[in-house]
């Protein structure tokens, strides 16, 4: 299920919308933010179709007069724009999606083995292995029904159903064409990435007494599977099943305590697991300038790993040279180093 992304034609957005977030917005527009990613498709859609009005999820927007009002009501409205990206080739992403939220280590999930580490969620949720041409369709019907329930929960439902249409729109198309949209929907900025990332984090998994066999041990755990279970399936055995890319390196970033990066040190020469669906960068230099006290340099072992992706064509931040690694993967810590000239601890890894 998958051949170079690059392969089919993605299309970027050329404008952004963005709102006024100053104090006095009428007074001064020093402050424009950027809508979400999803948002501002959702805006540019319904500002081709030439409509007057547009609801999100937290706002009306008034494509006519050019502001927004804040959901359920208020008197309050803030200016937007509508601007022409002049490059979208060197556009970053205003918050870097390869920072890890939750670094710290997780031997006992280590230590399920291979198999468990990879796809316990989907194991549990009894959505693990190849998915049959004939099961697509309704694969992919199921993730856009359960993205939906989900974020109605979250009172995100217009940006899930729009999310939900995107999907729906590709079900009767080849493995390849399902497989890119999964990846360009991830890569979005939206409530969908950070909510998978936290379910595949926090569910509780156990074995069920039989080999390679897991369930949930807790009811949410149970709707997780079966409202996000379809989609990450989908997501997943795309990541796997596309050929290695060449890439030899790749970097994360993160915030460490000093009790985090003795833990580091005392696994040393151990395998670790990262258990949701992690970003990297191929670009050392972007890395290097982030914020954060520590870099991940990742190694790929010659030939190749299963389950890592160079994303850069299918997102609007081509300049992220963002790189997706599938959920589970397993990787070993092998060395530790504190750069003074630069302040920066740099982990060595390899996947």
């Amino acid at each position: 299920m998958g051949s170079n992304p690059s392969s089919t034609a993605v299309v970027k957005t050329t404008h952004i919308w963005m709102w006024s977030a100053d104090d006095a917005p009428w007074e001064q527009n020093d402050n424009w933010k950027p809508y979400s990613d999803v948002e501002n498709r959702i805006i540019e859609q319904a500002h081709e179709e030439n409509k007057s009005t547009i609801e999100l999820d937290d706002y009306y927007i008034d494509l006519r007069k050019h502001f927004q009002t804040r959901k359920p009501t208020s008197n309050k409205h803030r200016p937007i724009k509508r601007v022409l990206l002049p490059d979208i080739n060197k556009r970053f992403r205003p918050a870097r999606r390869y920072v890890l939220q939750k670094p710290e280590l997780t031997p006992e999930l280590a230590a399920l083995g291979w198999t468990a580490a990879w796809s316990r969620f989907l194991l549990a949720a009894g959505l693990f292995g190849v998915i049959k041409d004939a099961e697509l369709a309704e694969r992919v019907e199921k993730a856009a029904d359960g993205i939906i329930e989900e974020a109605v929960k979250l009172e995100k439902r217009i940006e899930a159903e729009w999310i939900g249409n995107e999907l729906k729109k590709v079900k009767a198309e080849t493995r390849e064409v399902i497989g890119v949209c999964c990846v360009t929907l991830f890569m979005m900025d939206s409530f969908l990435h950070t909510l998978l990332n936290q379910v595949l984090r926090e569910s509780e998994v156990q074995s069920a007494g039989v080999r390679c066999a897991h369930e949930f041990t807790t009811e949410s755990g149970k709707t997780h599977g079966r409202t996000l279970g379809p989609y990450c399936s989908l997501l997943w055995i795309y990541l796997y099943e596309s050929p290695s890319q060449g890439l030899t390196y790749v970097y994360r970033t993160a915030s460490l305590t000093k009790t985090t990066i003795d833990d580091y040190q005392k696994h040393i020469g151990k395998c670790m697991v990262w258990t949701d669906f992690s970003i990297a960068t191929k670009c050392k230099t972007n890395a290097l300038q982030s914020q954060e006290n520590t870099i991940y340099e990742i190694k790929i072992r010659k030939g190749g790993v299963p389950g890592v992706m160079d994303v850069s064509t299918l997102t609007d931040y081509s300049a992220e040279k963002e790189v997706l690694i599938i959920a589970g993967i397993p990787f070993e810590i092998k060395a530790i180093n504190y750069v003074e000239k630069l302040q920066k601890y740099f982990i060595s890894i390899e996947l």
